[in-house]
């Protein structure tokens, strides 16, 4: 993920969140706090759903691969194929 791309997911969630957040005001300086803290970890959560969504395209095109070499390697071992048989 770019560096604008993180930017812009952290600015959209605390937007969501000041919105929320204006709508009902803070009575003290925890509250804004304990607010501030969701917004971070709304933020930690999507971005981590994110990273996840990517590790999980790129083991599942590393398993493809190493599919497609086991297949190779099975055609070449299978007997009777002309690599294997002597040369007369």
């Amino acid at each position: 993920m770019t560096n604008d791309a993180a930017r812009y997911m952290f600015s959209t969630a605390m937007t969501e969140n000041m919105t929320e957040t204006n709508q009902e005001k803070p009575e003290s300086v925890v509250d804004h706090l304990f607010d501030l803290a969701e917004a971070w970890a709304a933020y930690g959560l999507k971005v981590s759903k994110v990273t996840l969504k990517r590790a999980a395209r790129a083991l599942d095109k590393t398993a493809r691969v190493l599919d497609t070499i086991a297949q190779r390697l099975e055609k070449k071992t299978q007997p009777g194929t002309p690599e294997e048989q002597p040369a007369a």
